[in-house]
């Protein structure tokens, strides 16, 4: 006699691990946070991905320097080219959306986990992540302002990769695989 048996041991009990983590996530969501910052910063530092970020108006680098393109400009020879190549030396220094850096220090500059900050936080609990910005304009920075003229610059979002980031982080978590093996 020839039996062929399966035993539902395993597979119970990978639904079970399944079952707790779904229960609790905090160490999923605490890392998920952690990628949300790194993202957000990653913004901020390369000016705008996967799109740069609408450049800055004349009047806004103008401002910025504290001088205005004219004063740069006119004259012949060397001393022209100085000028100009100065101005635009000082241009490329600015960076869009860090004059101060506070609505960065917001979104968690720095931080490795959750914080609270003046204007800003970032939580997590044992089913979801947040991060957000309390500082003042900061919604019109993000989605724009036409009144104003104020080009949106989206500063806060996921890109393509961290979305398929999160979703290895969920599966291994949710396999008790990878990092979460022993978790």
């Amino acid at each position: 006699m020839y039996t062929l048996q399966y035993q539902l041991g395993d597979a119970v009990k990978t639904l079970t691990v399944t079952e707790a983590r779904l229960e609790d996530a905090s160490d999923l969501m605490a890392d998920a946070l952690l990628l949300m910052i790194r993202s957000t910063q990653l913004n901020f530092e390369e000016q705008g991905r996967p799109q740069p970020f609408y450049p800055l108006a004349q009047s806004t680098i103008d401002k910025r320097l504290g001088v205005s393109a004219g004063k740069f400009a006119g004259g012949s020879g060397k001393s022209a080219v100085k000028k100009q190549n100065k101005y635009f030396a000082m241009v490329g220094a600015i960076q869009i959306l860090r004059d101060t850096g506070l609505l960065m220090q917001s979104l968690g500059a720095g931080s490795s986990g959750a914080f609270e900050a003046a204007d800003g936080f970032g939580e997590s609990d044992k089913t979801s992540a947040t991060l957000g910005t309390n500082r003042p304009g900061a919604d019109a920075l993000q989605t724009g302002y036409a009144p104003n003229n104020l080009p949106a610059r989206e500063y806060v979002l996921f890109q393509e990769q961290d979305d398929e980031d999160l979703l290895a982080m969920a599966e291994d978590f949710f396999t008790a695989s990878g990092p979460y093996a022993s978790v």
